[in-house]
């Protein structure tokens, strides 16, 4: 009975780990694509402020 109970939290939190998991995702492919977008401009970065470029543009 009590296994019948926590269905639905199991179910919630299984579809808030998927969502999380593909914000994350998304979220990932956003930073590769800036990093390849600031590797191939123009713009000079070092590899010092590069970092601090990115934190900047999140």
């Amino acid at each position: 009975m009590q296994m019948w109970l926590n269905l639905p939290w199991l179910v919630v939190s299984c579809f808030a780990t998927g969502h999380a998991t593909a914000l994350l995702s998304v979220h990932l492919q956003n930073l590769t694509l800036v990093q390849m977008l600031s590797y191939h401009s123009h713009v000079n970065l070092t590899s010092r402020n590069f970092p601090k470029y990115l934190l900047q543009n999140l």
